[in-house]
């Protein structure tokens, strides 16, 4: 529980470049090892590939819908629309998890963020 916390901190006071991070789920009832959370305007899959060459293992979505094409329906059933569904990215964090793991997270998340909103920024204005 402390290393998910030490990730939620981390993810809401980003130095430098906030990440717009979006959280889903209870904050007070909630597993106590995993964060659903979702960056404004980047694609969840982009994300989890982002991390992937980084080294590190994320998942999309939810649990229920991992694997699958379709956005969550446990996030649409929060209220959240089919494009922020697909947004989000489930991290996990276990006993064994280090607080240099958690800083390596937030470092790849810095870089990767601004760079899948100005890539999406740009396909959507090509001008």
């Amino acid at each position: 529980v402390a290393r998910r916390a030490q990730l939620l901190q981390g993810l809401r006071e980003q130095p430098g470049a906030p990440l717009g991070v979006r959280i889903h789920g209870d904050l007070e009832h909630h597993v106590g090892n995993t964060l659903n959370v979702a960056f404004e305007g980047c694609a969840g899959e982009l994300v989890m590939m982002a991390l992937d060459l980084a080294g590190i293992a994320v998942a999309t979505g939810a649990a229920c819908s991992s694997g699958t094409l379709f956005a969550s329906p446990v996030l649409q059933a929060l209220g959240q629309p089919t494009d922020r569904a697909r947004e989000a990215v489930r991290l996990s964090v276990s006993a064994s998890t280090t607080e240099a793991e958690i800083d390596a997270v937030l470092a790849a998340l810095a870089d990767a963020v601004p760079r899948i909103r100005e890539a999406a920024a740009e396909e959507q204005d090509p001008s």
